[in-house]
């Protein structure tokens, strides 16, 4: 294995072409550096890079041929060595980060929006699931971060909370809840069908709806079901119900559906970025705090 350096001293005297001024360039003797260049000739095995039968030496053909393939080595090493650097650094790398449709609502946009700004290199690769399936992500390694809406404390898993937002009501344009003037009473939707997605998506999510329904005097009946927010304020829209939603779905403006302030005061539901405990890399450090910067309250 040829060292960096003798590639180095090669170069050197290769743009030189006289060993006291290469010397002097690397603040050595010429003994030494005659020695280095031959040290390499030997490895190359007995090739002769520089002819020195005349008073100021030159290159051989293989000699000329080899400063372009020395100067390609040392290009790449030090392309790897930086790579290398800015990945301990938390500049470079790859971040798989699974998210909910309602963040990229919310806070999601304005945390990679500052995160790729600031760290160009990191490839980012985003995946929409659901909190089962982060959760899941998380824990086998094909996800680095989650942003959720967490159900149940996991002691291999650690985060920060992002965002706290209250529910509100969305119904039809032309329903006549929409009409009324102020918050909406959630007593006033008992007798309304609900929109809804399976519970196994969104554990808290769900429980927290139908626990303020119970508060407000009914248990709503659902009569549809949907696994995206979309999905569920598209079929508001088309009259097959009403629903209750994070505030930041209203981002999702639409001319078919009205939302509405609750009263009494609803729960709110708090998104969180969350990782694995064990794996905590630069790349992740740099996103964690890039996501605290940004989160809002």
């Amino acid at each position: 294995m040829i060292e960096t350096r003798l590639l180095r001293s090669f170069l050197i005297v290769a743009e030189e072409l006289h060993f006291g001024r290469a010397a002097d360039r690397l603040h050595l003797t010429q003994p030494p550096l005659t020695r280095q260049i031959q040290q390499l000739e030997e490895e190359l095995g007995d090739i002769r890079l520089f002819d020195r039968s005349r008073r100021r030496i030159a290159l051989t053909d293989a000699g000329r041929a080899f400063v372009e393939e020395a100067h390609a080595v040392l290009d790449r090493l030090d392309r790897a060595v930086a790579h290398t650097r800015s990945i301990a650094r938390g500049e470079a790398g790859r971040l798989r980060i699974g998210f909910i449709s309602t963040a990229n609502y919310s806070v999601l946009p304005r945390v990679l929006k500052s995160f790729t700004e600031r760290f160009p290199a990191v490839r980012v690769e985003l995946h929409e699931s659901t909190q089962n399936e982060q959760i899941d992500g998380l824990r086998d390694g094909s996800l680095d971060v989650g942003v959720l809406i967490p159900s149940v404390h996991d002691d291999s898993l650690e985060g920060t909370d992002l965002y706290r937002e209250p529910l509100v009501a969305v119904v039809p344009r032309d329903h006549p809840l929409a009409r009324k003037r102020g918050a909406l009473a959630a007593r006033s939707m008992r007798d309304e069908p609900f929109v809804l997605f399976p519970r196994a998506l969104a554990p808290s999510l769900h429980d927290a709806i139908l626990g303020y329904a119970r508060r407000a005097g009914f248990s709503p009946r659902i009569g549809q079901e949907a696994r995206q927010m979309q999905t569920i304020i598209g079929l508001v829209a088309g009259g097959l119900g009403i629903s209750f939603v994070p505030a930041c779905m209203q981002e999702l403006r639409r001319s078919d559906v009205v939302y509405k302030k609750l009263t009494p005061a609803p729960p709110e539901v708090t998104t969180r970025l969350v990782w694995p405990r064990a794996r905590r890399s630069a790349v992740l450090e740099s996103f964690v705090v890039a996501a605290r910067e940004r989160r809002r309250r």
